[in-house]
């Protein structure tokens, strides 16, 4: 799992540096490492999860660790999107400051700016300000997204720490030597008979 989050952080971090001019030859190397590092960490994280409980608690263990994907996906997507927002919000306002576009126009751009659908439905502006107004929203999206991925890759990273405090070697506890050197097992209880 470790690796895995290291190798999806990796990924994440490279995702940090695309600009404008950026290819697919940038994303492509950090997709595919993105790929491998998930693939790292989500069957190990689940095998982890189940031998950390009963058997007999099997099938709610299950259910925790299935909600907790999806409540933590959909979290992880709310607080991007709010940043996103927030940055690409606050530099289209810089840049479109000065293009001669009225408030109501700005403003418009700005709040579709996710959307892709800001930029050409204002009407009404000369071919060089359209274009101005083009360029500033392709390089807010841009600088919105690049600067997004420190937050994801600073969670990686965060997750590959905890997992390699938290996540205990299975195969060192049931290794003869080990128990060993812990001392001899207990014996079990006896039910007692009522």
């Amino acid at each position: 799992m470790v690796t895995g989050l290291l190798f999806t952080a990796s990924a994440l971090y490279v995702q940090t540096h695309i600009s404008v001019d950026s290819g697919y030859g940038v994303l492509l190397p950090a997709f595919l490492l993105l790929g491998v590092g998930m693939g790292l960490v989500m069957s190990p994280m689940s095998t982890a999860a189940m031998n950390a409980v009963d058997p007999s608690k099997a099938g709610g263990a299950s259910g925790i660790l299935t909600m907790s994907r999806m409540v933590g996906g959909t979290f992880g997507v709310a607080s991007f999107g709010a940043l996103f927002a927030h940055l690409s919000s606050g530099r289209l306002e810089e840049r479109l400051a000065g293009t001669g576009i009225s408030a109501a126009q700005r403003d418009h751009i700005v709040e579709n700016i996710g959307s892709g659908a800001g930029a050409n439905r204002v009407t009404g502006l000369d071919p060089a300000s359209a274009e101005r107004v083009a360029g500033a929203v392709e390089e807010s999206f841009i600088h919105a997204l690049s600067s997004g991925m420190w937050l994801a890759t600073g969670v990686a990273l965060l997750g590959a720490v905890i997992a390699a405090v938290t996540i205990k070697d299975r195969a060192a506890q049931r290794d003869p030597a080990s128990q060993a050197a812990r001392g001899p097992a207990q014996p079990e209880a006896e039910p007692i008979a009522v």
